[in-house]
Protein backbone atom coordinates (compact mmCIF):
# COMPACT_ATOMS: atom_id res chain seq x y z
CA UNK A 1 0.00 0.00 0.00
CA UNK A 2 0.90 3.86 -0.41
CA UNK A 3 -0.54 6.29 0.87
CA UNK A 4 -0.18 10.31 0.10
CA UNK A 5 -0.24 12.47 2.71
CA UNK A 6 -1.56 15.91 2.72
CA UNK A 7 -2.45 18.94 4.76
CA UNK A 8 -5.33 21.12 3.82
CA UNK A 9 -4.23 24.80 2.17
CA UNK A 10 -0.27 23.74 2.87
CA UNK A 11 2.00 22.54 0.58
CA UNK A 12 3.02 19.67 2.46
CA UNK A 13 3.05 16.53 0.72
CA UNK A 14 4.73 13.46 0.86
CA UNK A 15 3.89 9.24 0.02
CA UNK A 16 4.68 6.82 2.36
CA UNK A 17 5.01 2.76 1.71
CA UNK A 18 4.74 1.83 5.01
CA UNK A 19 3.40 2.54 8.46
CA UNK A 20 7.19 3.17 9.64
CA UNK A 21 7.84 6.14 6.99
CA UNK A 22 4.75 7.85 8.39
CA UNK A 23 5.79 11.49 9.83
CA UNK A 24 3.35 11.64 12.72
CA UNK A 25 0.62 10.07 15.01
CA UNK A 26 -2.10 11.04 13.02
CA UNK A 27 -0.21 10.02 9.72
CA UNK A 28 -0.39 6.48 11.66
CA UNK A 29 -3.67 6.43 12.79
CA UNK A 30 -4.78 7.67 9.21
CA UNK A 31 -2.47 4.02 7.97
CA UNK A 32 -4.27 1.86 10.16
CA UNK A 33 -7.70 3.12 8.93
CA UNK A 34 -6.75 2.50 5.27
CA UNK A 35 -5.82 -0.80 6.51
CA UNK A 36 -9.08 -1.50 8.68
CA UNK A 37 -11.69 -0.18 6.00
CA UNK A 38 -10.07 0.39 2.45
CA UNK A 39 -11.26 3.60 0.99
CA UNK A 40 -9.62 5.77 -1.59
CA UNK A 41 -9.11 8.87 0.70
CA UNK A 42 -9.38 9.26 4.58
CA UNK A 43 -8.93 12.85 6.66
CA UNK A 44 -8.54 13.34 9.97
CA UNK A 45 -9.10 16.83 10.76
CA UNK A 46 -6.83 18.76 7.75
CA UNK A 47 -4.80 16.05 7.22
CA UNK A 48 -5.30 13.71 4.58
CA UNK A 49 -4.52 10.28 3.77
CA UNK A 50 -5.12 9.34 -0.09
CA UNK A 51 -4.38 5.52 -1.41
CA UNK A 52 -2.40 5.50 -4.34
CA UNK A 53 -1.28 2.30 -4.80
Amino acid sequence: MILRFSVLNEDNKYTAKSIKECRNDIDKQLWKMHETIPDRIWNCGKTFAERIG
